[in-house]
This record gives structure tokens, sequence and C-alpha cells, in this order.
């Protein structure tokens, strides 16, 4: 009778696992936020080149507009300076 009755108490352990991976599968996926927004320079901080669609530095929660993969790893070597270039020409000041 023990036997049974913890043969029992398994199974309905395992059948609750089971249940409850189910029921996770079943959740919605979390939508991912993004909070950069985009600088909308048109013109390389680095090089001075118009930019390239393709190539981006993201600093301070803005995403900044490159001409090519090198200026993107110069941009991440001082972006305060190259950051304050980009928005000197969106601004205009």
């Amino acid at each position: 009778m023990k036997k049974m009755l913890g043969i029992l108490v398994v199974l309905a352990f395992v059948g609750s696992i089971c249940f409850a991976q189910e029921a996770v599968k079943k959740l919605p996926t979390p939508i991912k936020v993004s909070s950069v927004a985009d600088e909308g320079n048109k013109i390389c901080p680095v090089s001075g080149q118009k930019v390239d669609g393709k190539n981006f530095s993201v600093y301070n929660g803005k995403r900044y507009g490159m001409c090519c993969p090198m200026c993107a790893a110069t941009f991440k070597a001082d972006p305060e300076k190259y950051s304050a270039i980009a928005d000197k020409e969106v601004t205009g000041k």
C-alpha cells in the first residue's frame, strides 16, 4: 500500500511538472522595446563623408550614422567628441 501511494505521489509530481512546462510554452513572447533614438545625422562625425545607412554607433541612447566600419570604431574610442560633432550638424548650432 505504501509503495502504491509513493508511486502515485511521484506520478502526480511528474505530471505537474509536465503541465507547468506546457503552460510556460503557451505564454506570449515578450516584446523588446528599443530605447535608442536615431540622431538623424547625414554626415559622418568622424570623416565628414555622407553616412552609408549600414554603419552606426550608439551613445547615450542615440544612434549615430557612420560612413564605414572604421569610423564606427573610431567613434567608439571617443564617443563624447564625435557625438558632439554629430549633434552640432543636426541642430545647426
